[in-house]
């Protein structure tokens, strides 16, 4: 709650234990989620969340909600699935959406940035449903580009139905863009690994600006070293390619449900040695034909669509239904003929 009365000044009237509304539930939301969860307790009084996909809101109330201390299981703050049209029946709304994320070898230089004109749009709809709520609270913004996107809601919002700029929406100080953190912690990352240039920054230096090119890491408030901020700074921005710079990419794993942190399917590769296998199965991209029992055939449609159709699981019901399957699979080349892939 500190942190609230800090950034309101007083201006928000948020009570003592807040409740927060979470839309989107990808790498970044879900792992936010895990942290409000277990580290919330004293400033939550609950936890919406919201997805376009309803079925991964089911699931992360399903799993979420089981996470509790032995005999104290009131103590971590509760957590439901809230419809689109509810999302600000709440004091904070956190926007964790985007839409677009450049893949890796595009050669995107700033990936911020090429995701704007998809967010700006996602974000300036709750903005205007903000509006239309006369939703009091913090508005949050934490995707990229968080500054860009934070100004776009404030003016979505303040827009009327003609394009005119009209202040009857979310006031400046409602809105909140959480960019810097990262950054931030990649300055503290640096300044401990060479403590005799940056050190001072782990007591006194500061994040400022957006957290792509435009960043200024200041090595401190206090006694501010120019040279010093700027080599800090450089660091911070491309501290991303580091990883790169090893030889590695970002790769899809397969099956790896229980890791923590919410990045189940995230781990690094050597250039060209990723399995392009494990990403057609779990990214559901590529026809599959199954002969064995239980199996499960997919097929691609040229629409977009995905059609499946099961084995029988057990010998006898397998030898049983034969002729179906046969048939099953007449229509599964059928389809494949037609232009599946």
């Amino acid at each position: 709650m500190e942190l609230f009365n800090k950034v309101t000044a007083g201006r928000l009237a948020l009570p003592e234990k807040v409740r927060v509304n979470l839309l989107a539930l990808g790498d970044v939301g879900s792992t936010l989620l895990l942290g409000l969860r277990l580290m919330g307790a004293d400033v939550l009084d609950s936890i919406g969340i919201c997805d376009v996909n309803e079925k991964a809101a089911a699931r992360w109330e399903f799993e979420i909600n089981q996470i509790a201390f032995p005999w104290n299981y009131d103590a971590l703050p509760p957590v439901d699935v809230v419809p689109m049209d509810k999302l600000m029946d709440c004091d904070v709304f956190v926007f964790v959406a985007s839409k677009g994320i450049p893949p890796v070898g595009s050669g995107v230089k700033d990936v911020r940035m090429a995701q704007y004109e998809n967010n700006k749009a996602i974000v300036s709809q709750y903005a205007k449903q903000a509006r239309e709520a006369g939703f009091k609270g913090l508005f949050c913004v934490v995707s990229d580009p968080v500054d860009a996107l934070a100004r776009a809601a404030w003016q979505a919002s303040n827009t009327d139905e003609n394009g005119n700029f009209d202040g009857k929406g979310l006031r400046p100080e409602q809105v909140q863009g959480y960019g810097l953190g990262v950054m931030n912690a990649r300055a503290a990352y640096y300044a401990k690994r060479q403590p005799e240039l940056f050190g001072d920054f782990l007591t006194e230096g500061r994040a400022f600006g957006p957290h792509g090119q435009d960043l200024v890491i200041a090595n401190s408030i206090a006694n501010y070293d120019d040279e010093r901020s700027r080599a800090l700074t450089k660091l911070a921005v491309t501290a991303n390619m580091e990883m790169r710079a090893l030889g590695y990419k970002p790769y899809y794993l397969y099956r790896q449900k229980y890791m923590s942190g919410s990045f189940e399917n995230v781990g690094w590769s050597r250039d060209n040695l990723d399995c392009l296998y494990n990403i057609y199965m779990m990214e559901e991209v590529h026809t599959i034909l199954s002969l064995g029992g239980g199996g499960m055939n997919k097929v691609n449609l040229p629409d977009g669509t995905l059609r499946r159709f099961h084995n029988p699981k057990f010998p006898e019901q397998y030898i049983e239904m034969l002729p179906g399957v046969l048939e099953q699979k007449q229509e599964l080349f059928r389809l494949m003929a037609d232009g599946a892939k």
